[in-house]
């Protein structure tokens, strides 16, 4: 697929796409930035992508996102949710795509795969760090039952 066919299709739709270092195209749609690339040695080959979009603090994190990046995988068609080498998550909508009317065709319902996909992740880590954040507090706030034994002397 030509970058520059989607970049011109993308002006077209009233966006404002901008080429990266990489070649990649960011434009922002309702307030979110996303980006599209391509592949030369694989030219039917698009990728959408909605980066950053949860930052990962630690490791107890970094495991709870895996998980529900695995769910959301498995949940939604062509949407790829995984976690990036800046600790952070991506999520990705990729396709093969023939020709620049398959790509415009396709391109508004990727969009909003995209943003399901993101908004059900974002959802299931928010429930599971509150877990993980009430179960610590708990910990945290249980007493310690201590037991004596009487024995006696004798």
């Amino acid at each position: 697929m030509n970058i520059e066919s989607i970049k011109a299709y993308l002006i077209e739709e009233g966006f404002r796409p901008q080429l990266d270092e990489d070649g990649d195209i960011s434009f922002k749609y309702e307030g979110k930035i996303y980006y599209v690339q391509t592949n030369e040695a694989d030219e039917e080959f698009v990728r959408i992508l909605a980066s950053n979009i949860w930052p990962l603090d630690d490791a107890q994190e970094k495991k709870a996102a895996l998980r529900i990046a695995n769910k959301a995988t498995r949940r939604f068609k062509v949407a790829k949710v995984f976690l990036s080498n800046t600790n952070n998550v991506c999520v990705t909508v990729e396709l093969f795509l023939f020709d620049i009317q398959t790509f415009m065709a396709l391109f508004y319902r990727s969009i909003s795969l995209l943003d399901e996909t993101v908004l059900y992740f974002r959802t299931n880590m928010r429930k599971k760090m509150q877990k993980l954040s009430r179960d610590q507090q708990e910990k945290q706030h249980t007493p310690v039952m201590i037991s004596t034994l009487e024995t006696e002397v004798g």
